[in-house]
């Protein structure tokens, strides 16, 4: 019993000895580490999103591939002549993936198609995770006024002048 009554007296006596005004001083920050490598900042469209357009009058195939980055290259259908290359800004890569994350944009390329054909229409495939189908240019049952203006888009950000 003595034992302890001088262990709780020694506590207390050293309980002021623990508390202080001072204010310790800041951690270093950490330096960077050579190993460290800098990502790619997300896109919220996965690593990246490819665009077929094919048909027209001319019969002819794009394709636009964008990375994650925001690099992108158009090219032939089979994607073995690129026709043009560059790198998306940070403010178009963001309106891009807001177009590809819009809720009304899946459910746009359900849109079911009668089975119609056009000598001259254009079918574009789009292939970015869950915003990923066929839109062919007749025959469906109803508008998709927001696939368009994400075609629109890609192709007025890629064009080369």
């Amino acid at each position: 019993m003595r034992a302890s009554r001088a262990l709780v007296v020694l506590a207390l006596l050293a309980l002021p000895a623990c508390t202080s005004t001072a204010r310790p001083e800041p951690l270093p920050a950490p330096s960077p580490s050579a190993t460290a490598r800098p990502t790619a900042a997300p896109t919220g469209f996965g690593t990246q999103m490819i665009l077929l357009r094919n048909g027209g009058l001319k019969g002819g195939s794009d394709m636009w591939k964008i990375e994650a980055s925001g690099a992108w290259r158009l090219t032939d259908a089979d994607g073995k002549k690129v026709r043009a290359s560059g790198t998306l800004t940070a403010v178009q890569l963001a309106e891009l993936a807001g177009m590809l994350n819009d809720p009304a944009l899946p459910s746009e390329l359900a849109t079911p198609a009668r089975p119609e054909t056009c000598p001259d229409g254009i079918t574009y495939v789009l292939n970015s995770g869950p915003a990923s189908g066929v839109i062919p240019s007749c025959g469906l049952e109803a508008p998709t006024p927001h696939f368009v203006e994400l075609a629109a888009f890609v192709g007025r950000v890629t064009a080369t002048n």
